[in-house]
C-alpha cells in the first residue's frame, strides 16, 4: 500500500510540474495576430527585411491559430522568394505543405516565382483507409452451394 501511495505521489507531482512549464516561452493572443498584421502590411509595402524578421520572430515564441500560421507561412515564403532566398523559400514552402496540406494557392494574388515553387511539390496522404469490394461474394456462395447440390446428388445416386 505505501508503493501504491508513494508511486502516486511521483505521478502526480510530474504532471502538476510537466503542466505549469508547458507555456513558457510562447505567446498567446491579440500581440501575436498584430504581428502577423504588421508583417503582412510590411509585405505589401515592399519591406522584405522586416517582414522575415518579425514573421520568423512571430512563428517561434508566438501560439498563433492554424489559419493564420498558414498564412503567416505564405507571406514569409513570398517574402524569401522577393529578397531572391530561393533556398529558404522552398524550407518554408515545404514546411507548409507538411503542416498545411491542404493549402489552397490562389495563383492570382502570388508571383510567377511562388506559384511554381508551391507547384511542384506534390501533396499524397500519409495514411488513408477504405474498403474496396472487389470480390464478388454473391456468386462465390452461390458457387459454392452449387458445388455442395452436386456432391450430394452424386453421392445419392451413387449410394443407391
Amino acid at each position: 500500500m505505501l508503493r501504491i501511495i508513494f508511486i502516486l505521489i511521483l505521478f502526480s507531482s510530474y504532471c502538476l510540474l510537466r503542466g505549469q512549464t508547458a507555456g513558457i516561452g510562447t505567446n498567446t493572443g491579440s500581440d501575436c495576430l498584430t504581428v502577423v498584421k504588421e508583417a503582412d502590411r510590411l509585405f505589401q509595402d515592399g519591406l522584405y527585411d522586416k517582414c522575415i524578421a518579425a514573421l520568423e520572430g512571430a512563428l517561434s515564441t508566438c501560439k498563433l491559430p492554424k489559419s493564420e500560421r498558414e498564412h503567416a507561412m505564405g507571406i514569409l515564403a513570398k517574402a524569401y522568394v522577393e529578397t531572391d532566398d530561393p533556398e529558404k523559400a522552398d524550407a518554408t514552402i515545404n514546411l507548409m505543405l507538411k503542416n498545411f496540406p491542404h493549402y489552397e494557392l490562389k495563383e492570382e494574388d502570388n508571383s510567377e516565382v511562388y506559384n511554381r515553387m508551391v507547384r511542384k511539390y506534390k501533396v499524397h496522404p500519409q495514411f488513408s483507409i477504405g474498403i474496396r469490394n472487389t470480390a464478388d461474394w454473391v456468386h462465390f456462395i452461390l458457387f459454392l452451394m452449387i458445388l455442395i447440390t452436386v456432391n450430394h446428388i452424386t453421392r445419392s445416386l451413387k449410394g443407391s
